[in-house]
């Protein structure tokens, strides 16, 4: 799979793998992508932070997940990025490649955890508005009557 498929950096003569500057500068691009992806992720932590400190200070409460006050299209994407976090963005790509058609499972299992979450969420839904949860811990705490369960 050298040069001809076009996957792996080229090898050096004499066999030996490539050096560690070809392969920097091969993925230069994904690097920068990288940093300025972490650096509005800080932006996007920060005023989050401000305009939390401010509704606090406004208000005796703050909004949440499970309390009824955030729309379903927000619901949908704290839901979408949950799911679709770290191991898709590096863990599925890289079994893609390792493995090929097997990886293809993931789609068959997004349909289920959707499925699951289609079973599970109205009734979550209904127990946290009656019973004021704000966060999932909430939920545990409740459930199992255990205050040290919420630190999990």
């Amino acid at each position: 799979a050298g040069a001809a498929g076009g996957a792996c950096p080229p090898r050096r003569p004499g066999g030996m793998a490539p050096d560690t500057d070809s392969i920097l500068n091969q993925n230069r691009g994904m690097y920068i992508c990288m940093g300025v992806y972490f650096a509005i992720l800080v932006v996007v932590a920060v005023v989050a932070f401000v305009r939390k400190r401010r509704a606090s200070k406004e208000s005796d409460g703050l909004d949440a997940h499970f309390g009824g006050t955030f729309s379903a299209p927000m619901l949908v994407l704290t839901t979408f990025s949950t799911i679709y976090s770290g191991f898709t963005v590096t863990g599925v790509p890289s079994e893609a490649y390792r493995t090929g058609f097997r990886s293809v499972r993931w789609i068959g299992a997004t349909f289920v955890v959707v499925l699951g979450m289609l079973l599970v969420y109205p009734r979550l839904r209904r127990i946290a508005v009656v019973r004021d949860y704000k966060s999932p811990s909430d939920f545990v705490t409740d459930r199992f009557r255990s205050r040290r369960l919420r630190v999990i």
